[in-house]
Parts: structure tokens; C-alpha cells; sequence
């Protein structure tokens, strides 16, 4: 079995830069859409070449399960495991780990901590509860002689726009895959001009320019705030995790 692709990143002394696979696989989709309000169209980038209007669907997330399927984590130390609302110990993780080392390099503040950790605390109401998914009976169908009873699925979809930020969050509520009931699905939409390295994404193939570069400093770190936000109204398990994570940055990233 071939390994999921993940993040990479680099700490610098004011930004955190962060290399992207261009790629449709696991977390990571290549898309096109004409109108953000759209379904985007997954495709090749290995072999179509990256439009300008292109981007990257990321599901980002925050945290890794000690133990079996434990993903790479940089913050893997005693100092570092909280338990989840599932019960179970986890590291902090992939958007946990850019937040951590814009703290340690001096781009967040603590102050700034624990103003995000107070308006998580705050939230009273989630996404996933305020927000179920919606099956509407359609009528019957007869399809190549066979008649089908029918029903589409409405899954609640939400996107925000960070203010001077090309990037977008997008929240899908979706079925569990192995389980009954849904779940809130967090990705940040990532355009192709977005990238630092853009000028060599745009019009190649991922084979030429397998990955997009992103740098992580001051003027990101509204959308770094905006993501741990929106992961704390998805659910109340992901609040409790979210807030733990926030714990655990202010009590090890400014010693």
C-alpha cells in the first residue's frame, strides 16, 4: 500500500512555510469550479495542465491518534498528548503544528491564544446539530424497465472568505463512512495564484511542479484563527479537542 501524501513544512525565523502535494489523492484534491458555490471537478494534474482558476481542496486537520495509523507529527513529545472527546491520547497535528511554530517564531501571541481559545469557549451551538442532513422523497423512477424508488440528499455545505486572504474554508456535512449519523468534513480551498511558487504551477502538470509552496506569516494569521473557529463550531467534540489543542500551544510554545 502506497503512503498518503501529507504536508511538509519548514520554520523560519517570521513564517512558517508549508509545502502542498499537487495531487488527487487522499487529503489532497486538485479542482476546478467556475463559481465557488459549485460542485468542483476533480482532475489529473499529472498529466492536465493547472488552470488558473485550479485549486486545491485540502483537508486539513488538527490532531493524530496515538497508536496504530499515527500520522507524522513534529509535536510528538509527552508534553504534547491531550485526550480527545472520543477518549482517546493524541499529538497535536498538521494545522495544530503551523499555529504552534507561528508562536514559537514570534508571529502569534499568547495574548492572541487565549482571546482564540476564549471566543471557542464561548460557542454554545454546532454546525452538525443546527445543520442535519436533509433526504427529500422524490418521485419513483423507471430506469431500463426497472422501477426505482428515489430520494436525493441535500448535505449542508458552508464557505467563508478570510478578508485580504485568497484562501477559503469550506464545511461539508456528510455521512459517517463506517458509522451511523454525520459529520462536519473541514477543507481549505487553497487557489492555484494563491501559491508562492504560482508562476510554476499555473500551466504545468504536477509532474513538472509536483508541489505548491505556501508561507505562513503575518498577514495569515486571520486565516489560521478563522480555521481553528470554524473546526470549534463544527461539533462539540471537535470544540473540546480544539480547545485542548489551544491548552496545550499556550502552556509549551512561549517559554
Amino acid at each position: 500500500m502506497s503512503k498518503m501524501p501529507e504536508m511538509k513544512y519548514n520554520v523560519g525565523i517570521d513564517a512558517i512555510q508549508v509545502i502542498l502535494p499537487l495531487i488527487s489523492k487522499g487529503k489532497f484534491r486538485c479542482k476546478n469550479r467556475s463559481d465557488i458555490q459549485k460542485f468542483g471537478e476533480g482532475f489529473a494534474p499529472k498529466t492536465t495542465p493547472i488552470k488558473e482558476e485550479s485549486y486545491l481542496e485540502w483537508q486539513i486537520g488538527y490532531d493524530t491518534i496515538i497508536g496504530k495509523d499515527e500520522k507524522n507529527t513534529k509535536l510528538k513529545a509527552t508534553d504534547f498528548i491531550f485526550i480527545g472527546a472520543n477518549g482517546k491520547s493524541k499529538y497535536p497535528y498538521e494545522l495544530s503544528e503551523i499555529l504552534y511554530y507561528m508562536c514559537d517564531c514570534g508571529v502569534v501571541s499568547k495574548d492572541e491564544i487565549k482571546q482564540l481559545y476564549k471566543k471557542i469557549d464561548d460557542m454554545n451551538e454546532y454546525l452538525q446539530d443546527k445543520y442535519p442532513i436533509d433526504v427529500k422523497k422524490e418521485d419513483p423512477v423507471t430506469f431500463n424497465k426497472i422501477q426505482f424508488l428515489a430520494s436525493s440528499t441535500k448535505l449542508p455545505t458552508f464557505i467563508t472568505e478570510v478578508p485580504d486572504c485568497k484562501l477559503k474554508i469550506e464545511i461539508m456535512i456528510q455521512k459517517q463512512q463506517y458509522a451511523t449519523g454525520t459529520q462536519p468534513m473541514l477543507y481549505l480551498i487553497v487557489p492555484m495564484n494563491a501559491f508562492d511558487n504560482s508562476e510554476r504551477i499555473i500551466g504545468y502538470t504536477s509532474s513538472q511542479t509536483p508541489s505548491g509552496v505556501l508561507s505562513f506569516d503575518r498577514t495569515m494569521k486571520n486565516l489560521i484563527f478563522n480555521l481553528f473557529i470554524c473546526f470549534g463550531m463544527c461539533s462539540k467534540s471537535h470544540n473540546h479537542d480544539i480547545k485542548e489543542i489551544l491548552k496545550i500551544i499556550n502552556k509549551n510554545a512561549f517559554n
